[in-house]
């Protein structure tokens, strides 16, 4: 991606964007046990016990932190391993290396997030290495995939009602995503502070770096619970094969009396050995290709009415009512995009439009239809959005090279503008406009050519039309 500016010799750099965190589900690891009369086979772990907060699931949260994600998180094994030292050795470090009260490495599930890193932490809390769904920031940043940097929590719209602020003092905050080799999140690397902090740019740089580290030390521990799995299972192996072999011979002998009643039982107990066979080997293939797997980058039919309001509903769960506004028709918008790239577009700028709101304002997100094209509107209103969030943003909206080819979008160029009258953000897609009064996000994607719903409706229209249909 060629980024090409105009006008602006100095570009403030300063970060905002959004978070993560990591939470711990049910795991989906294997336990090896023997059944009588077939040998070993798999079983699924059962839960560890819950930690003691809830663990409620907000609105949009199963959208941006399940899924995929969640599936390739559990395949690491990480949430099972009991292993923390490195990673806690990680988070004095960075707590000593910025001077801050609290540093963490967390992932972030569906429902709670869990601290495989953590220094600084409160007595009271420490013993629990991990957090609730509710009171992370983390998740914003998984969400995403961009860091986000919060110097005061208490003046941002997006985090103003989250009960970490008085309940974990989580005022000013700092995370920088971890990902996996496949290329999900798995949670943050993040700094915290029981006051307001304007973090600078140096401090930012530095928290990148060690999460570089943090990064390194996640791949490695995945790779040797790689190694440990597969030599267990390994090891579970000839005994179950040697069995198979048994009852295949004995199968073969019988076969040259049909009438001997033994055989169908005999049969029965070759086919039960056959699979405990085809589980480990199974087994045997995903333990050796964990974390190699590739997302997919193929465009699918994706309702982007649908996806908006999930993406609205993350930014409303620490806001209040009100301060998130969104605009869309009940019907489906259909597009033909890259879900989970799509996902992360709308979910940056929704996110970031929140986080930087005048607290007076709402923010508002509307989505209507023009000549062929679904077009998002992001409206923020009062502090304006520095140049660095908004190219994150117009970026996350370029299309893939599989995505370009099927819709005809893409230029591989963002042009960027600052003028005394405001800033302008342009991709081939979406662009960001920034004057005195506020911040506009606009994206324009092709819509599928079997698109059924109301013509070039705008969001005022599609509001009317609906309460008319209600009122007959």
């Amino acid at each position: 991606m060629t980024v090409r500016q105009r006008y602006a010799p100095n570009v403030p750099s300063r970060w905002r964007t959004s978070a993560v965190n990591w939470v711990e589900s049910p795991h989906t690891a294997s336990q090896i046990s023997t059944a009588p009369g077939v040998g070993t086979v798999l079983s699924p772990r059962p839960k560890d016990p819950p930690m003691n907060f809830d663990t409620t699931t907000r609105p949009g949260d199963e959208q941006y932190l399940g899924g995929s994600r969640l599936e390739a998180l559990y395949a690491s094994g990480l949430l099972d391993d009991t292993e923390t030292e490195p990673f806690d050795r990680l988070a004095r470090l960075t707590r000593r290396v910025l001077g801050v009260e609290t540093a963490l490495v967390s992932l972030v599930g569906s429902d709670r997030q869990v601290f495989k890193g953590q220094d600084g932490v409160r007595p009271d809390l420490a013993a629990d290495r991990g957090s609730p769904i509710s009171h992370s920031y983390c998740r914003f940043a998984v969400a995403t995939g961009e860091p986000l940097v919060v110097d005061d929590a208490r003046e941002s719209v997006l985090l103003r009602d989250s009960p970490a602020i008085e309940e974990r003092d989580a005022v000013a905050y700092a995370g920088i995503p971890l990902r996996l080799r496949g290329g999900e999140v798995a949670g943050t690397l993040c700094v915290i502070e029981p006051y307001g902090r304007e973090w600078t740019e140096d401090e930012i740089d530095m928290l990148t770096e060690l999460a570089e580290l943090a990064r390194a030390e996640l791949d490695h521990r995945v790779r040797d619970l790689g190694a440990q799995q597969l030599e267990t299972l390994a090891l579970r192996l000839p005994d179950p094969v040697a069995r198979l072999g048994d009852a295949v011979r004995a199968t073969a002998d019988l076969v040259e009396t049909p009438e001997d009643l033994r055989l169908p039982r005999t049969a029965d107990v070759a086919r039960g050995r056959y699979r405990t066979v085809e589980t480990i080997t199974g087994d045997l293939v995903r333990a050796a290709t964990i974390g190699q797997e590739e997302r997919s980058s193929t465009p699918e039919v994706v309702d982007l009415a649908e996806r908006l309001r999930a993406s609205v509903a993350l930014a409303r769960s620490n806001a209040r009512p009100g301060d998130v506004v969104v605009e869309a028709p009940s019907h489906p918008v259909q597009v033909s995009w890259t879900r989970r790239e799509l996902d992360r577009a709308l979910a940056l700028a929704v996110v970031t439009a929140t986080h930087h709101a005048d607290p007076g304002s709402p923010v508002v997100a509307s989505l209507s239809t023009e000549d062929g094209r679904a077009v998002l509107r992001v409206l923020c209103p009062g502090n304006a959005v520095s140049v660095t969030e908004l190219l994150r943003v117009v970026t996350a909206f370029e299309p893939t090279a599989e995505t370009s080819t099927d819709t005809g979008t893409g230029t591989d160029v963002v042009d960027v503008a600052v003028r005394s009258s405001g800033t302008r953000v342009r991709g081939s897609v979406a662009e960001a406009v920034v004057t005195p009064g506020g911040t506009s996000i606009v994206a324009r994607l092709p819509l599928c050519a079997a698109a059924d719903d109301p013509a070039d409706l705008q969001p005022a229209q599609l509001v009317r039309q609906r309460t008319s249909e209600e009122g007959s």
